[in-house]
């Protein structure tokens, strides 16, 4: 029999990879800062407000 030294190693990896030994993608905790859509000097609002800002608003499709 041959030796496949390559075929070893690629096993042993795999069994690290399954028992979580081994982590394919680094996880990057990088927070990207984007300019706000409108000049706003508040940094922070409550929930009802972003939901009154962002949500999605329904559109009456007759009144076009």
């Amino acid at each position: 029999m041959e030796k496949l030294p390559a075929a070893g190693v690629a096993a042993i990896m795999g069994k690290a990879r399954l028992l979580g030994l081994v982590v394919d993608k680094t996880e990057v905790a990088t927070v990207i800062r984007k300019p706000a859509r409108s000049p706003t000097t508040d940094t922070r609002m409550s929930l009802e407000e972003w939901q009154a800002k962002f949500a999605p608003k329904r559109v009456d499709p007759g009144s076009n």
